[in-house]
């Protein structure tokens, strides 16, 4: 006899086990359950967007129960599950996701795999040169399907950073909490070994993505205690990525937005008159084109806004160049390129002045926001210090006006960036929509994504930014349609 779902009125219902979905009653009961469940939801939403506000936001905090904690915000053009991004790219991304298990079970090894996704070794050195022998001896005690679940999750919540849906969240917690059972079970059984340790360390970058700090620091405790009994048998690669990923998350409080408090001395910014010296024609020879026709309006960028443009477009080179100094290292100290971009960056902000020069100041702004983000964005956007930069950003992009060409594509470029940190869900928040309105008003470019793109194209820009840029683009056209564009 089959065992019926149990009804509720406020749970969700699905199938018990396996063979329940062979039963066509059970299978019709379990649809008309999952059509209450939206049915429901829609009516829930249709309250929201008559109030006006979202409340309810949910938090949850390690060995208690679920707290509310409750908020409000504007609602902006449409509510967090409709779809903003195209179908298709939705199925694609999860054809994608569902081959990873199966390709890795194939035979890619798991250092390969791990080897082309940085945001999980950033910034890479230990791959280079004699670190590759150590982690390759560490990967060679892998076996994929001991810590399937934590690989996943972490993939997961990689991509809810990039493409923040539902989705990719709900995924990444089902498989965070899978990680956590194989833990568990692996610690009952004294299974003190590498499997265990990469499976804490996944989890650890997935509760790093999702924002969730008291997880976070409850298995960072877990990972310590588990490394001293591992005393001896952790080689170079382990402590090396063990240290990176602990730095990542300590530099990205205020102390890492706030960079270095103990620099007094600001040495005022250097502008050049034409033609440039050949050091600097020589950064600038490794810039897009966007950068370069500005670059050659007389004191348009300070010397110390080129040297921060050459250092990041060159970026990967200078770690490639220098990897002999760092494969294998143990540690990870002040010198980390991403750690001193944002100090350059911090000591141009500190000495520019927005009255004289306040293009510039964008463009700063919108790096800065952008590389302190770039990871762990979840925990970033509580910082005070983000919050009043990103408000002043949006401000000054909105008040200022190009008297050039080139300057109207930096500063839509940088635009673009600031609007994307205005996007902390799903959703485009209301001054990311008024930037946005901002420009598609005073650029006729900037209306339509094929028009846009075409300026975008004379910046770096990462593949996975497009699609979050043209989802913003089309949250504000949508939101144009029905409200109409907002006045500056």
């Amino acid at each position: 006899m089959i065992k019926q779902p149990l009804v509720t009125s406020d749970s969700f219902i699905t199938f018990n086990g396996p063979e329940e979905m062979t039963s066509a009653k059970v299978r019709s009961q379990t649809a008309s359950y999952i059509g209450r469940y939206r049915r429901q939801k829609r009516t829930k939403d249709a309250l929201v967007r008559r109030d006006g506000v979202i409340q309810g936001f949910l938090s949850w905090r390690h060995g208690t129960a679920p707290i509310i904690q409750h908020r409000q915000k504007q609602l902006t053009a449409t509510t967090h599950d409709k779809a903003r991004y195209d179908p298709q790219d939705v199925v694609t991304l999860r054809r994608v996701l569902n081959a990873v298990p199966a390709s890795l079970n194939a035979g890619i090894s798991l250092q390969q795999f791990f080897q082309g996704n940085p945001f999980f070794f950033f910034p890479g050195q230990v791959m280079l040169d004699a670190g590759s022998v150590s982690a390759a001896a560490f990967f060679s005690t892998i076996s994929f399907g001991e810590v399937e679940h934590a690989v996943m999750g972490m993939f997961y919540s990689w991509l809810a950073t990039q493409f923040p849906t539902q989705f990719q969240i709900s995924a990444a917690l089902h498989h965070r909490g899978k990680a956590i059972s194989v833990v568990r079970h692996r610690l009952s059984q004294d299974l003190y070994d590498n499997e265990t340790y990469l499976n804490i360390l996944c989890t650890m970058q997935t509760e790093a993505l999702l924002g969730d700090e008291n997880a976070l620091g409850y298995h960072q405790k877990g990972l310590e205690a588990l490394s001293k009994s591992m005393a001896g048998k952790l080689n170079d690669y382990c402590n090396s990525v063990k240290s990176r990923h602990q730095y990542l998350v300590k530099k990205v409080e205020d102390s890492f937005l706030s960079t270095d408090n103990k620099i007094r001395d600001i040495n005022p910014l250097r502008y050049l008159n034409l033609p440039y010296p050949k050091i600097i024609v020589n950064m600038l020879s490794m810039l897009p084109c966007g950068f370069q026709e500005l670059a050659y309006q007389e004191h348009a960028l300070s010397v110390e806004m080129i040297e921060h443009l050459a250092r990041t477009i060159g970026w990967e080179m200078q770690v490639r160049f220098n990897s002999a100094s760092v494969s294998g290292a143990g540690h990870l100290d002040l010198v980390s390129p991403l750690y001193a971009t944002l100090i350059h960056l911090w000591r141009i902000l500190e000495a520019m002045d927005s009255r004289s020069s306040p293009l510039e100041r964008i463009f700063c702004i919108a790096h800065y926001l952008q590389m302190s983000s770039l990871y762990y964005r979840r925990i970033v956007l509580n910082s005070s210090v983000f919050q009043a930069l990103r408000s002043e950003g949006t401000e000054l992009a909105i008040e200022y006006q190009p008297q050039t060409e080139a300057e109207r594509d930096n500063l839509i470029f940088h635009g673009i960036l600031i609007i994307s940190t205005w996007k902390t869900t799903s959703v485009l928040e209301y001054d990311g929509m008024r930037l946005f309105s901002s420009f598609k008003q005073r650029f006729p470019k900037v209306r339509q994504w094929d028009t846009l793109v075409s300026i975008l194209q004379k910046f770096p820009w990462l593949p996975p930014l497009r699609a979050e840029w043209k989802d913003n683009l089309e949250q504000s056209n949508a939101y144009a349609a029905q409200y109409g564009e907002i006045l500056p």
